[in-house]
């Protein structure tokens, strides 16, 4: 026959709140929300693709330092992940189609 489960002590009124060993803490002392991503305007664009056509070796920070705001980090995988796709499969790159 299973076990019941074990009932708690009654304790004298003085209750703590159910906390997990390694919950996230809300503090400041916490980490920082992550911050709401905005998007990439046709300038931002042109600035990585015009700095990667003419250096023959891409430094991401230099092209970031161009870039306010950004990451060397946000302009490599802005290149990798949706300019150089698109330009591989020509498309359109800031909403007009190359023809």
């Amino acid at each position: 026959m299973p076990r019941s489960p074990k009932k708690k002590a009654e304790s004298d009124g003085d209750t703590k709140p159910d906390v997990k060993p390694y919950a996230k803490s809300t503090s400041a002392s916490g980490s920082s929300p992550k911050k709401a991503s905005r998007g990439w305007t046709k300038e931002e664009k042109e600035v990585i693709l015009l700095s990667v056509i003419e250096s023959a070796q891409v430094d991401w920070n230099v092209i970031a330092s161009r870039l306010e705001g950004r990451t060397a980090m946000q302009a490599k995988d802005q290149w990798r992940q949706v300019l150089l796709p698109a330009i591989k499969k020509n498309d359109a790159i800031f909403g007009v189609r190359g023809g």
